[in-house]
């Protein structure tokens, strides 16, 4: 009978082992399991911050595109402008923009994710390579018409690349023809159209395209829009103490002139407008410079002198005294009644300037962002 109580003993002793042991595998089970959600909660956690901070970045990005300014577009290659942190309420981005050669840009994006008291509590880095949304033009002339060239009295048209007076800094020269049409061109009278050759007539290649294609780009970016009508007395104009170019004045075409000329307003110098107007003008007695867009018919009938492209979409007539185009003229209609003592110079210089100081920027294709490691 001792024998067998001693087992009993012993055997109540292996069940006060077995059950210790079963408490602490079911206490490590739930540690585990506890500690297993805590992680998961904390990653789930990180992740949502991650992606809010992202947000913060794609939220600079696109706000970058959408509210160009073409102060950027004459920005020193190289150079790093960095933009005040915009705050969304409890996020945040910073914006870096670099210029670098060829008309392209890189933007840096940090966006942050910030707790109730402002401090960062994640952050996420894009980047992305833009470009200035600069048309392809087919100009291979002074003026370019699908229906007609009709000039006379004394108008000179000339192909050999001109500076406007006193600007600096142009390219070499890259001489064009002068008249450029689908059919013949009619000169007469003291008119006198030059170029190498002075004339490219019967052109199968000034199709529609020609012009409604970048037409249609440019108009996208207008930055001034002009009811149809007469316009007169162009000229640029201040405004503001210390005074900066008055862009909200719609007679405010920019400034061609360039010292030592006198009555230069230099506030308007770097101010190349689009304007774009959605049928007929007539212009007289101003000056401007930029991207004239017309859908319809424009008229330019004395004293107006302008420095960038005209573009219409109707007929161009040129007539009266003291007008002077310099860049290139392109009407999908006719260049017609081109008479008086008007000039039309061929400018790459001023095609150039207009078109690189009015664009916006667009992002590049093939991948033109990444997620960055800063």
């Amino acid at each position: 009978m001792a024998r067998r109580s001693g087992r009993l003993r012993d055997e109540r002793g292996l069940a006060l082992l077995l059950s210790l042991i079963t408490i602490v595998v079911i206490g490590g089970l739930v540690t585990g399991i506890f500690v297993a959600g805590r992680l998961e909660m904390a990653g789930g956690r990180s992740s949502v911050l991650g992606t809010q901070a992202m947000e913060a970045a794609e939220a600079g990005m696109n706000d970058m595109l959408a509210n160009w300014s073409v102060a950027y577009n004459t920005y020193g290659i190289y150079g790093d402008s960095v933009f005040p942190a915009v705050n969304l309420g409890g996020r945040r981005y910073t914006q870096t923009l670099t210029r670098m050669a060829g008309g392209k840009y890189l933007l840096n994006v940090r966006g942050d994710r910030l707790n109730p008291s402002g401090a960062v509590i994640a952050t996420r880095y894009l980047g992305r390579f833009l470009r200035l949304a600069i048309p392809y033009l087919d100009i291979e002339a002074a003026v370019t018409a699908k229906n007609g060239v009709t000039v006379g009295g004394n108008i000179d048209i000339d192909r050999f690349d001109t500076n406007p007076p006193n600007w600096t800094g142009c390219a070499p020269p890259d001489n064009k023809a002068g008249a450029r049409r689908a059919g013949d061109i009619d000169a007469h009278g003291a008119s006198s159209v030059t170029g190498s050759p002075p004339e490219i007539q019967y052109d199968s290649t000034v199709v529609d395209s020609t012009f409604t294609h970048p037409f249609d780009a440019l108009k996208g970016m207008a930055t001034l829009t002009l009811a149809p009508g007469t316009y007169t007395g162009m000229a640029p104009s201040i405004t503001g103490t210390p005074s900066v170019c008055d862009k909200a004045n719609s007679n405010n075409w920019g400034e061609p002139y360039a010292p030592p000329a006198a009555g230069v307003v230099t506030e308007c110098r770097g101010y190349f407008p689009i304007i774009y107007v959605p049928g007929n003008v007539s212009a007289s007695t101003g000056r401007g410079q930029g991207i004239l867009l017309v859908e319809g018919q424009a008229d330019l009938t004395g004293n107006v002198i302008f420095d960038g492209v005209i573009i219409a979409l109707g007929d161009i007539k040129i007539n009266g005294n003291g007008n002077k185009v310099t860049g290139a003229v392109l009407a999908a209609g006719a260049a017609d009644n081109l008479h008086g003592t008007p000039d039309v110079f061929y400018s790459s210089c001023a095609i150039h300037r207009a078109l690189q100081y009015s664009v916006r920027a667009e992002p590049m294709a093939d991948r033109s962002w990444a997620q960055r490691i800063n």
